[in-house]
């Protein structure tokens, strides 16, 4: 088999982009509004669009080596409905989102094979989120090292502060709103690194200044908008007390305040949560598959997929400490004649080391 090659970045997609696509390329990482735009350059630049009779997606539940195999050796086909000739030059294919943690291990080693053989007509994608492709997790990442050997491997991690900043500035400017940079920064911390969250955040921003017959994004217009639309729940609080994000934390609890939620119901949202993720996290260590994993903890797989990719950089032991603190704030809220909002306070401090 190929010896291990060398991991490129979002750079390079783009030139290979620019000159044509060829080969298998293996887009893997966490930052999904990046994978999902380079793939749409792709089909974009191979055959126009999804339409095209020589694109062929292989999804989870219909993939198998042999699959695989049929839909690079299958002859391309003239497509009479395209617009110009072209459009019909190349041949897709993509492998969306398959675990190759549950393929039997006889199957994956097929597959790798058939990808280092691909025939030169044919360009293919395979395209991983954190759920399928975990790289906290050893099995998975022994799965990365065996694809990357056989691929143009793509990694695309969160992008800096700095880069996200520009980003969302650059997007501001051609609605013809000026986004300072400070409040760009302060979006990214209240929303997080995902570009696709801060794309819908910002695009809600945008709409709002713009129906005040304004050019230029208030201070106000974040606080006003963001706590007002998006939706944050006991899961999005247990989320920042296990990345020890304090300040997120804080901010959550003050939108669940004012709300009205009630404390009790906050801490035993968030004590169920904690549970259930404590459980997750020990089937990722199992190196269970998401499907295993749903099947084990009696879960929906899409709320296992998101539970995996919120547990990407949190160990077991940390989860473990977290449900103590959980615990003894429940103690306390139920035993104690102290504010209850103060005792969820003091469970973020405890939690995210805030003096």
């Amino acid at each position: 088999m190929a010896q291990k090659k060398e991991v490129f970045g979002a750079d390079f997609i783009k030139e290979e982009i620019k000159t044509g696509p060829s080969g298998v390329y293996f887009f893997y990482g966490e930052e999904d509004y990046l994978k999902q735009y380079y793939l749409h350059e792709i089909e974009k630049a191979v055959v126009g669009d999804r339409s095209n009779v020589n694109f062929k997606r292989l999804t989870n539940d219909e993939f198998t080596p042999g699959d695989l195999e049929e839909a690079l050796n299958s002859a391309s086909m003239f497509d009479f409905f395209a617009m110009a000739e072209e459009d019909n030059a190349g041949k897709l294919v993509e492998i969306y989102e398959v675990d190759f943690k549950a393929l039997k291990p006889g199957d994956f080693t097929e597959t790798l094979k058939i990808l280092e053989n691909a025939p030169s007509d044919s360009v293919v994608v395979i395209y991983s989120t954190s759920a399928e492709m975990p790289q906290d997790s050893k099995p998975h990442q022994n799965l990365t090292r065996e694809l990357c050997k056989v691929t143009k491997a793509v990694a695309f991690p969160y992008e800096s502060d700095a880069k996200l900043c520009s980003w969302l500035t650059k997007i501001a400017a051609k609605n013809k709103i000026e986004f300072d940079p400070q409040l760009a920064r302060m979006l990214i911390e209240r929303v997080g690194h995902s570009m696709l969250l801060l794309k819908s955040e910002l695009d809600k921003i945008i709409a709002y200044v713009s129906s005040q017959s304004r050019n230029k994004v208030a201070l106000d217009d974040i606080y006003k908008i963001i706590a007002s639309n998006k939706e944050i729940s006991p899961f999005d609080f247990a989320n920042a007390l296990m990345k020890r994000d304090g300040a997120r934390a804080f901010y959550i609890l003050s939108d669940m305040k004012s709300r009205g939620e009630e404390p009790i119901i906050i801490l035993s949202t968030v004590s169920r949560v904690i549970s259930d993720i404590i459980r997750v996290r020990g089937c990722m260590d199992e190196g269970l598959t998401r499907a295993e994993t749903a099947a084990k903890c009696s879960m929906h797989e899409y709320k296992v997929k998101l539970y995996m990719e919120s547990l990407r950089n949190t160990s077991i032991s940390k989860l473990f400490s977290i449900a103590e603190s959980a615990s003894r704030a429940d103690v306390m809220l139920k035993s104690l004649p102290i504010d209850s909002y103060t005792v969820l306070e003091r469970l973020i401090c405890e939690i995210a080391g805030v003096k």
